[in-house]
């Protein structure tokens, strides 16, 4: 028990389990990112120094020190707007720099491939998908330049429709995940709600069911009725003011005989 809650403040940056789900969620996953990446990126950054790669290990020791800095950030802060932000275009700008260098057997560019999943979990559909087709449009240069400016990664042809094609799937796959992911969201704060509601409905009823339940004091000839105040009120006042029942007036047949027979027809008799 001890070590999941040592894991459990490790991966959800020393929150308490009881913090909002979404909140949680983006937690999650954003360290998912930045947990691995702080060993992956250190050991890729001291093998590309160590191959001679300078530009390319720079560039991962470089993400090492800014992951390493955003997850001890992540830790205090209260909004996770700023870390979010800060860690998508991080990725976004590192993903197209080690794509543009190539790494090993320039297989670096597979990475982008992590890049619509991350974006559109963490910052919603709309922002999201835009970062995402930023990236797009970032892999296209890279490929377009190859071997020239800063882009030292030469793809094959048929490499660059694979990874346009793979990301683009992916990048459908992450926003139709999304979608259903709020509507479901949405779908069970409105329940929720509705269920609160009728919660709230059932107790008042309760409530009303039980200011009539019991002696109730009722005068012996105006039938009046005694309030827990004191007060005397008529029997229509005293239940309307209770209950959601509405009285309308008639004249049942014993009292039209009493105080209006000029107006009572008798029936007719046989003999």
């Amino acid at each position: 028990m001890k070590i999941r809650m040592i894991v459990w403040k490790i991966i959800a940056s020393g929150k308490p389990a009881d913090t909002n789900i979404d909140t949680i969620r983006k937690i999650l996953i954003l360290n998912a990112l930045l947990l691995p990446g702080l060993l992956f990126s250190l050991t890729f950054g001291i093998h590309a120094l160590i191959m001679g790669n300078t530009v390319l290990g720079m560039a991962d020791i470089s993400v090492f020190l800014f992951q390493l800095w955003l997850y001890l950030f992540m830790r205090n802060a209260d909004n996770l707007e700023m870390p979010i932000s800060l860690a998508v275009n991080a990725l976004l700008l590192f993903f197209l720099v080690i794509a543009s260098q190539g790494g090993t057997e320039n297989s670096a560019v597979l990475w982008i491939l992590l890049f619509p999943t991350a974006a559109v979990f963490l910052m919603g559909t709309r922002k999201g998908l835009t970062l995402s087709l930023v990236m797009l449009l970032g892999v296209l240069a890279v490929f377009s330049l190859g071997g020239k400016v800063f882009v030292q990664a030469i793809y094959t042809g048929t490499f660059k429709i694979r990874v346009i094609a793979v990301y683009s799937v992916v990048t459908l796959l992450a926003v139709i995940a999304e979608e259903l992911r709020g509507r479901i969201h949405d779908n069970l704060v409105r329940s929720n709600k509705e269920k609160e509601q009728a919660i709230e409905k059932l107790n008042r009823s309760i409530e009303e069911i039980k200011t009539l339940q019991g002696i109730i004091p009722i005068c012996l000839h105006c039938k009046k009725i005694r309030d827990d105040e004191g007060f005397w009120q008529a029997v229509e006042e005293y239940v309307q003011y209770r209950t959601e029942a509405q009285f309308s007036h008639a004249l049942c047949p014993d009292c039209a005989k009493e105080f209006y027979p000029e107006f009572v027809e008798e029936p007719a008799t046989y003999k």
